[in-house]
This record gives structure tokens, sequence and C-alpha cells, in this order.
């Protein structure tokens, strides 16, 4: 039975372990590319230095990055550093919670944090968890084997197979390929804080290794920097790591000497050149390092095994690739074994390297010039290829070999060897080289494909050919074909027919034997020849001659098999430049900026890479995993992400070409009036300009018809379209371009005025209309919708912002979103402004503290200074949205409700620290220690009395109510700030969304007044709606007949208990999908700004205790700082110092009643009107028929009016209680 047969145990289990092995590995490479900054950043690692132009940079961890970013990370490290903990918590774990628990704001941080990121670090710790239980699955397969698990199969005959020798070595190798990636790729300080995360949200238990995993990923002391490729080796480092768990040494020994005896994957017979040894054990080499790092004794001590593994697996290679482009350096990782680097020392000096590299010099030089003859148009044809077979296997070997040794040794860490290196080739040459070889492995390649599947039909044409022109001959001897003179010879008739016979008896499945008696064949028609008959015949010696050819060519084709491919694709894998590549990206950009269409000769490279495919997936396959979707698109992936990066360049440049467009069409050329003069033509014609023009717009042209040569290609599993390329390409420069311009357009100096606003607008309006106006006029030279392109991406700048300021202003889940949209879209990131990190942050806070100055004038929705001037109003949101468009009316809209739940967030957290309620626990308002219990005890009597007495006026409750209004004092000071905060929020948002809606109803009437209507419907036929929904989507005869044949509708009585269950079912899910339809309806109104903020609920919480009391006693606090303006009819502050304003102050207490039941608000409303008439009662008899009512009460009463403008619910309330004649009563005294 074959080792990988299906039906083979063992085969079966090693298999699975190692396409096991080979996705957790990409697992790893994934996750490594998306572990969060909050995790790696320290602080204390942060330094400054002087770059080589001798300008300031930030070190981070050891790596250089842009000042924006280290103020991200900066803000994000102290935010949490609190929080996040390495391996020490495990220490003094009660500790640590001890200090979390007694922080309030640690508490919310924490839970903030862990609502935030639990799903990364959870898929962080099962990538850990999995090399943990890979490890415990080889050894659990090792102890089968050895207890005879395994019928037939034990160590020593699963090493004689070759498939079981492979696939052991191989399980044990990527082991040790997982713990060096996951050291090198994920810091140890990542490692040690996602674990610690997860075991404290988690918990000890919520994994059965979770000890394990500890040892596992704490940290070894080893450091790499991923851009200078510097490592640091901390003493015992491997060995020690490699240890934290035990393994079989004896069998990694056995596994070594096999490698070191033997070609374990017989690739020697693909490089029959001895020089080329090296490369073809090259995977072996790769896995026997990995392998020695087990056994750090023979590294240390075997002095002449070394010596045998060195000179076999490392001649004149030191750096190797380890996986999918990862390399080590032998001298540096070597370098505290003694048996190991005298070994290396023997091969590796300086003169032999000067000598290897300039043999790889001569070779690089003779590679191009054997290359330069193949690759010409039309050389590669298949006579060609047939007759030069081995010609061009061999310049096939040589050229990857030479350019596999370049590639790789130029990142050697040794200064004087790289000097000798760099010296011989430069990357331009090496480009050309890598360009002209894939070309000819391209041509070559497809060429063989081709006669490998033709191979039956060439042979079955060839093999016809020769019997009929044979059977031809012979029927001219039988005298069967007149040919001028007829000559009868049946000898020679019997000899031809006896050829022809033989002929046919040819089968190329044979082709050892086949080939001689062809050989033998072609011989004996040579021979023949001499004979007078045959000779003075033309007819004869064309048919012979003929027949000679197609003999030669079946024997050619007969060799031709598919053992080539398969040395092929040994001979040409690239998966060991995969990282290696990135650093020629700017020289393949040089090349196309020179010649666009040298795009067309990348694709050949890029098919190259995509070899990275073979190594990844091969044992996924053949295990017939799950994973290999997975695995498999992920690799895809990250082709595509490379060849987006190489060809960006050409969108780049065709964006820089755009930019002159755009100052030409903005600044030179005159746009033509629909009517125009013929003395004003000449004007308009501006010759030398538009000669500007067109010549930027071929140059468009070219490089987009560069792009355009690339074909569809099949990069992995996903196919890459080149113009969509294009489209992503242009997308990705217009976002970096409106980026800039924004975070440059809105950046605003303290105390400026608010004209400035406008200022900025308009400036920003030239510089953004020039912009589109350019991307409109090149759209048809492209091939692409302009405008689409452009609305899409603004769209994508400001909800990136706006994401952005949300994620700061309230707890959101953490995703990829946002590092998807930089990577993609390379959104840039700037410097934070004061806690605000995007423009729309800035914009929204210049308004805010604008407004802030001055007094809103409902009726003319604008705010205005004591002088009378317009602060802010309607017509600096026409000006936002008449310059930047709805869709920063949107962005702004959506800021405004994200700001709005940040503050009622605030709000409520405040009070429920200080007062009760709103989800916070009496054990963290203990914590918080901000815990009147005297005031608390004060408000709950006076509410409870106040709640059963309201019609009681008595005297006495206005003492009552003073003395709570002084002691609440303190906390009014603290509520305040919030309240104000929303009402300015909520007061903007309306006139934001009144714009919006105005545009909607002049531009898109239709699509408004249909969401109207519908909206209008639904909200008055809901119920109508909903009995509706069930009944359609549950009610079906078919389905009611599936159930159980009932035909009877609308008879549940009818149905058995299983059958209701099913129709309870179907009637939740009909509830959930109509929720999914109001959701959508509400999206798609708010888009079009028809929505009244006042009604709005932003925040679901718990109702807060005795607030409609509280707020009561706050409302008779702000009064106090307040007077009524009878010339605008609203409450103003006193004076410009204070912070609270009648408007922004009425508005904010309506919005927070409106997070509750109405029954608050109802309350709320009694309260204050308790207040006046127990203010009036209280003056006694004569305040009765005064017709002045006291300054407290008319204040009061004031208030109430404001809050019958601001909202109309509140008017039968204060109807009911308090009547509407008062209000004209005491008004005109």
């Amino acid at each position: 039975m074959d080792f990988l047969d299906p039906n083979n145990d063992c085969g079966q289990a090693l298999l699975k372990l190692a396409g096991n092995g080979s996705a957790i590995l990409a697992e790893l490479l994934r996750l490594s590319n998306h572990i969060p900054d909050v995790f790696l950043f320290d602080s204390s690692s942060k330094e400054k230095k002087k770059d080589e132009k001798n300008q300031e940079i930030i070190m981070i961890n050891g790596e250089a990055i842009d000042s924006a970013t280290a103020h991200l990370l900066y803000y994000e490290q102290k935010k949490y550093e609190n929080i996040l903990f390495d391996f020490q918590y495990l220490k003094n774990q009660d500790i640590y919670d001890a200090k979390i628990q007694g922080n309030i704001d640690y508490i919310d941080l924490d839970e903030n944090f862990r609502e935030s990121y639990m799903e990364i670090i959870e898929r962080f710790f099962q990538v850990f968890d999995s090399i943990y239980n890979y490890y415990k699955e080889f050894k659990t397969f090792i102890a089968n084997v050895n207890e005879g698990y395994f019928i037939d199969f034990n160590l020593e005959t699963i090493l004689q197979n070759q498939e079981g020798k492979r696939l052991l070595i191989e399980v044990f190798y990527l082991y040790g390929v997982m713990l060096i990636l996951q050291d090198r790729l994920i810091p140890a300080i990542a490692r040690e804080r996602l674990v610690v995360c997860y075991i404290r949200y988690k918990g000890q238990n919520s994994s059965d290794y979770v000890n394990e995993v500890c040892k596992l990923v704490k940290t070894t002391g080893y450091s790499f920097n991923s851009k200078t490729k510097a490592e640091t080796f901390p003493p015992n480092y491997p060995s020690d790591y490699f240890s934290r768990f035990n393994i079989d040494r004896v069998l990694i020994e056995q596994l070594i000497n096999t490698l070191k005896d033997d070609d374990v994957y017989n690739q020697l017979a693909a490089y029959p050149n001895p020089e080329h040894r090296s490369v073809a054990l090259s995977n072996q080499a790769s896995i026997i390092f990995t392998l020695l790092s087990f056994c750090p004794k023979i590294l240390q001590n075997e002095n002449a095994k070394m010596r045998e593994i060195v000179d076999k697996h490392f001649p004149d290679n030191w750096v190797i690739p380890i996986y999918q482009g990862h390399l080590v350096d032998l001298t540096e990782f070597w370098s505290p074994f003694p048996a190991a680097m005298k070994a290396l020392s023997n091969n590796i000096v300086i003169e032999n390297i000067r000598k290897i590299a300039q043999t790889h010099l001569y070779k690089m030089q003779d590679c191009l010039k054997r290359l330069d003859k193949y690759i010409i148009e039309g050389q590669l044809q298949e006579e060609f290829v047939l007759d030069h077979v081995k010609e061009l296997m061999n310049c096939l070997r040589d050229c990857n070999v030479t350019i596999r040794w370049i590639l790789i040794h130029r990142n050697c860490k040794n200064k004087k060897f790289k000097e000798v290196i760099d010296q011989c080739s430069t990357p331009k040459e090496i480009i050309n080289l890598l360009l002209n070889l894939s070309k000819f492995e391209h041509q070559l390649k497809n060429m063989f494909q081709k006669l490998v599947s033709q191979k039956h039909n060439i042979w079955a044409e060839d093999k016809q050919k020769c019997y009929e022109n044979m059977n031809e001959i012979a029927e001219y001897f039988s005298g069967n074909r007149n040919w001028g003179k007829n000559t009868i010879d049946e000898n020679y008739a019997n000899w031809f027919r006896n050829v022809t016979n033989i002929v046919e008896s040819l089968d190329y499945k044979h082709s050892t034997k086949t080939g001689r008696k062809i050989q033998q064949l072609i011989q004996a028609l040579e021979d023949v020849q001499v004979y007078d008959v045959i000779e003075r015949s033309v007819q004869i010696k064309y048919y012979i001659s003929e027949t000679q050819k197609a003999l030669h060519h079946m024997v050619r084709i007969v060799n031709v098999k598919r053992q080539i491919l398969v040395n092929i694709s040994y001979i040409t894998d690239f998966a060991y430049a995969w990282l290696l590549i990135e650093d020629y990206v700017p020289i393949m950009q040089e090349e196309i900026k020179m010649e666009p269409k040298v795009v067309l000769s990348l694709k050949t490279v890029f098919m190259k890479l995509a070899s990275i495919m073979n190594q990844s997936l091969v044992r996924i396959i053949e295990s017939g995993s799950e994973d290999l979707r997975s695995v498999a698109n992920y690799y895809s992936g990250e082709l595509v992400k490379f060849v987006k990066k190489v060809l960006q360049v050409i969108p780049t440049k065709i964006f820089s070409l755009l930019e002159s467009v755009s100052v030409i069409l903005t600044q030179n050329v005159k746009e033509f009036e629909v009517k125009l003069s013929k003395e004003e033509l000449k004007e308009h014609a501006q010759f030398d300009h538009r000669f500007q023009l067109a010549k930027l717009t071929h140059e468009v042209s070219v490089f987009t018809e560069g792009m355009l040569v690339l074909d569809k290609t099949l990069m992995g599993v996903i196919e890459i379209e080149p113009k969509e390329i294009l489209i992503d390409g242009i997308r990705k420069e217009l976002g970096k371009t409106l980026a800039h311009i924004l975070h440059e357009g809105f950046i605003f100096k303290k105390g400026q005025a608010n004209e400035e606003l406008e200022g900025k607008l308009r400036a920003l309006r030239e510089k953004v209309k020039g912009l589109k106006r350019s991307i409109e006029y090149i759209q048809d030279f492209l091939n692409v919708y302009g405008e689409k392109i452009w609305s899409e991406e603004l769209s994508r700048i400001i909800e990136f912002a706006v994401e952005k300021e949300a994620t700061a202003l309230v707890s959101k889940k953490y995703s990829t979103s946002l590092a998807e949209a930089q990577e993609n879209y390379f959104i840039p990131n700037f410097i934070p402004d004061n806690n605000d990190f995007t423009f729309m942050g800035r914009v929204l806070r210049h308004i805010t503290e604008t407004i802030s100055k001055g007094c809103y004038i409902d009726h003319l929705s604008s705010w205005y200074d004591q002088t009378g001037n317009q602060m802010f109003g309607l017509r600096y949101v026409n000006y936002v949205q008449d310059y930047l468009g709805t869709t920063f009316l949107q962005g702004l809209d959506k800021l405004i409700v994200y700001s709005i739940v940040s503050e009622l967030n605030k709000f409520c957290r405040f009070y429920g620290l200080q007062i009760g309620g709103g989800g916070i626990s009496d054990d963290k308002r203990a914590k918080g220690n901000k815990v009147n219990k005297q005031l608390l005890q004060s408000i709950k009597f006076f509410d409870e009395d106040l709640s059963e007495n309201l019609g009681n006026l008595n005297p006495q409750y206005i003492k009552q109510y003073a003395i709570l209004i002084k002691a609440i004092q303190p906390l009014y000071q603290t509520f305040l700030p919030s309240i104000i905060q929303i009402g300015k929020l909520q007061l903007l948002r309306k006139l934001v969304v009144k714009q919006i809606y105005f545009s909607a109803k002049v531009e898109s009437s239709q699509y408004t007044s249909c969401l109207e209507t519908l909206n209008y419907t639904i909200l008055h036929n809901l119920d109508e709606i909903k009995d509706n929904a069930k009944r359609t989507f549950v009610e079906r005869e078919e389905e009611l007949y599936n159930l159980g044949g009932n035909e009877t509708l609308n008879n549940t009585r009818l149905l058995t208990p299983q059958q209701l269950a099913m129709r309870a079912e179907k009637e939740r899910d009909a509830e959930n999908r109509l929720k999914g339809m109001l959701k959508d309806m509400t999206v798609a109104l708010e888009a079009i700004g028809f929505v009244n903020p006042m009604n709005k609920v932003y925040k679901l919480t718990k109702d807060l205790d005795h607030f409609p009391l509280v707020a009561a006693l706050i409302t008779l606090n702000a009064l106090t700082q307040l007077t009524y303006d009878p010339n605008i009819y609203s409450l103003i502050r006193k004076n410009k110092e204070l912070i609270v304003d009648g408007p922004h102050f009425v508005v904010g207490l309506i919005t927070i009643f409106k997070q509750y039941h109405y029954n608050n608000y109802k309350k709320f409303i009694l309260y204050l009107i308790h207040f006046i008439k127990v203010s009036i009662h209280s003056g006694g008899p004569s305040s009765l028929l005064s017709k002045q009512l006291p300054a407290d009460a008319m204040m009061t009463l004031n208030f109430l009016e404001e809050l019958i403008k601001y909202d109309g619910s509140s008017r039968e309330i204060i109807t009911n209680n308090l009547g509407t004649y008062i209000f004209d009563y005491y008004k005109t005294y």
C-alpha cells in the first residue's frame, strides 16, 4: 500500500500534521501583519535620533517611524499603560487586579479595551495555542508509532519509505519554523501582552494549555528590526528557546543524519551540474538548519558531522531562506557554536567569497547574453525547442542559480562580505536579468506544456505521415501508382510494406525501445537510397526524406516527458525571494516610468513570484484540509498586494500629471461661455496653454496604455484585472491628495475669527474644484468614471475621519476596517491636535468653540455675539454644502451624533457615580469615592415626598427647595458642561440636517418624496405590516403541507407542538427581517436629513436615580445665572464669562430626557410647576393677588416656555397642570 494512500492511517496522520503545520504558519504570517499598535508600542523605547540628512527621526522599538504615527502610538500606549501588562502580571496577579479594581477610571477603560480588542486577542491566542497543540499532536504520533499503534510501521520503516521520510522530516521542520517566525514576527512584548489580556478577560481555565502557551510565548531576549533586518541574539539562543518543550533528540539526530546522507527530495536529478549542488539541496539545507536548532550538541561539539553538513549543503552559501523568503545568516546565527563556525570558516572566507562573487558576475553577464538570444520574438518555436532542449535547460539552470545566489547573499550581515558581493552587480542589472529570465521561463514553460499536452496528437500525426509515405512507395513498386515510368518490383514493395508495419507498431509509451526502433528505421531508409531504382526517382526520395524528418521529430517528441515540467518547476522556484523582491520595487517602478509597456515583462515576474503558493499548499491539498481556501486566499491576496504596489507608480505618475492639468484648467485656460463672439474667440484659444494641456493628456494616455497592455492574470486563486488596478491606484492617489488638502485646509489658530472658516472654505473650494475638474477632464482618456471615483473617495476620506474620531469618542469594537482603509488606499495619519485626530474633529471643535461664545436665536437658526454679528448659522452650513458637498455635511452629522453619544455617556457615568443609576453598580460608586450620602438621603426623601404631594403647596417646601439647590451646586458644576455641550451639538445638528434635507428635496425630489411616503405608510400601518409579514412569510400552503399536510390556514390548534415551534421560529425570522428593513429605512432617511434630532434616542441605558428631581434642582441653579431677553424671546446668560446659555441648557436637558421613559420628563415638568406654585403661595395672600411673579417663579415660567418652544410634547403637560393663560397674563405686566 502506498504511504499516502487514503487507507494508510499512518501516512494520513503524518500528512494531516504537515497540512496543519502549513495552515498554522499561514495564520501566523497573516496575523503578524495585523498586530494592533497598542500591543507593540513601549513608551520606554521611544527615542529621537538624527538621520543621514541630519533631520530628527523618532525610533520606537528600534524602528524609525513618522512623527504622526509616533504621536498616535504614544497616545494609545499612554491611554492603556495601566491596564496592559507583560508576564510580570502573572507573578503578582492580585496586586495588579486590585490596582485596576480600585480605580473606577481603570475599570471603565479596561471594559472598553476588552470590548474593542477581544476578537483579535482571541485570534492571536488561538494561533499560539495551535502551535502548542501541533507540538502535542506530533509527540502523540511518535508515541503511537513507538507503541505499535500503526501496524506494519515503525520509525525505521517510515524513514525507509520515500514519502514517509519526507513527511516525518517536514513535521519537525514546520514546528521549528513556527518557533523562529513567532519570535521574529511577533515581538515578545506583544506576545506577552496579548496572552495576559486573554487570561485576564477569559480566565485561567478558558484553555487547557494556558500555562504551556505562556511558556511558549514568553520573551527569549531576541529582537528583530523588520526594516533594517538587524537581529539581536541573547546567550544560548536558540538552544534554550527550542528546548522549552521536550523533543526526542535521538529521533532528531536520526533525521539530521538522513538529510546529511540522502537527497531526500530527489532534486539532484534536476541539477546535473555539480556546481549547482547547493541549490539542488537548498530545501534540505533549510530543513537541516532548522533541525540543528533542536540539537545544540551537534552545533557545539561535533566537528566532523558539521564539516560534512556544511560541505554538502553550505559550500558556497551562508545566507539561506528558511520559509517564504525569511532569511537566516549562518555566520550570525551559528556564531555561539564552535563546531558550526569552524565548519563554516573552511569555506566562508573573504577570498572564497570574492572568487564566488566574480564567478556569478561572469555568469550573470553570460546569462544576459544568452537570454537576449532566446527571448527574441518567435525564437522559441517547437522545432527550435526540440532541437535545443539540453541547451535551453542548462541556460534555465544557470540563470536561476545565479540570480538566486546574488539576491540572497546581497542580504548578508557581514559588512566586508556584503561590500564584495555588492560590487559584482547593481540592482538594475539584477532586475534586467530577472525580467529577461522570467520572460524566457514563461515562453519555455508554455512551449513544453504545449508539447506535453499535445504529445499524443503530434506523435500520431508524425506516425500517420510516415505510414502513408511508406505505403505510397510500396504501392508504387506494386504498380498501383503512375509516377511516369512504371517500375514493378515486389521485393521493394514487400520491404516498404514491412517498414509500414514497423511504423504502425511504434508506441511512445515505451520510449527507450521505440527510440531504438526509430533510429534503426532512419538508418535503414538512409541505406536503401543507394539503390539505383530509388536514387533515380525524385518522388521516392522525397517521400523517404519526409519520413526521415517525421521519424526524427518522433524521436525528439518521445523524449519530452512530464518530468521536464517538474524539473522546470523546481528550477524556477522563486519563493525564496518573496521578501527580498521588496527592495527592488523602486527599480521596477523606475523602469515603468521610462517605458510603461515594460509592465508586460513584469507580468512574467509576477507569475514567477506566484511559486510561493507551491511550498505552502502542497501538503494542505494532499491532506484535503478545510484550510485550503483560507490559506490560498491569504497568499493570493499578498501576491495581488505586491502587484498593485509595483504598478502603483502608474497611477501616481498619472496623478502627478493631473495636478499639472488642474493648474492649467483652473488658472490658465478660460472656460468657454455658452455664447461667444468672434472677437473673443482668439482670446479664448490660448494655443500655448492648450498645447501644454494636450501634451500632458498624451502622457497620461501613454501611461494608461502601459497599464492596460497587461492582460487578466491569475495570481494564485485571485484574478487581477489591470483596469481595476488602475482605478484602485487612482483612488489611492486621489484619497491621499484629498486627505492632505482637507487636513491642511482645516487647521485653525486659537482665537481665530469665525470669518476665517468661510475663508478656509473658499480656499478649499478652489483646490477641490480644480482637482475634480481635472479628474472629469481626463476620465475619457483613462476610460474610467471620474465623477463616481471622486464622490466615492471623498466619502471614504470623510467616513474614515469620522470613524477615527468616533473610536476616540465612544467605545467601538476593534476591527480591521480602518487599518484596511489605510493599507488599501493609504489614507495618511496626521499628528493629533488637541485630541482631535482628523480634520473633521477640528472643524466640529472650531464650530462648537465659536458658538459657545454666542447666543442662539431659534427663529433665525443662528448664533450671534453681543454686538449682533452672526457667529454661525445656516449661512455657514450652506457654505460647507456649496464648497464641499452634501457628503461633508453627512459626515459632520454622523460625527455630531458620536459626540452627543460621548457626552451622554459622560453625563450618565458622572451621574451614576455621584447619585446612582445608569447601570453603575454600588460597588463602582464606592470605588469612585464620589458619593455624598447625606445629599443622596435628602434627595431620596424629598423625591418620595414630592411624588405623593404635588398638590400640596405648603410654603415649607420653598425652604427645602432652597436647601437642596444650594447643596446640589457642586454637582451642578459637574453636570453643566455635558448638558451645555449636548445642547450645542443638538442645535448644530438641527441646522446640518435641515440643510441636508433642503438639498435632497432640490436635487433628488422624487427619491426624497418616495422615502417620506414610505416612512409615513410604515409608521401609520406598522401593526398591520407586522401581521402581514408574518402571515406572508409563514402561512403558505406548501409550507403547512410540508409541516403535516394541514390544508386549513390560520388554524394553529391543529398543528403539533413540533410544528408550532417551527412556526414560532419562522415568525421570529420574519420579525428580524422586518427589523432589518426598518433599520435600512432609518439609515436612508437620515442620509436625506429627514430626522428630528430632538426626538432621537441616541443611547439605551438604565434609568438614573431621582433624575427628574435632580434635573429640576439643576435647572433652578442654572436659572440663577440666566436672564430673559424679551427682544429675542429667549433665555440668555447674565454675563459672557458664564458657560451656561439658555437654548443650549434647555435643549441639552430635553435630549437627556428623551433617552429615558416619557414619565421622567413629565415628572420633571411637574416638579418645576410645583416650584412655581409654591413660590407664588409662599408670599401669602397678597402675592396671589399681585400682578408680578416672584423672580424665581418668573424665570422658571420662562424656562417652561422655552421647553414648549423646543419640544412641543411638553405643552400638554404644562397646559393641564399650569395653564397657558398664566404666561400671557404675567408677561403683560
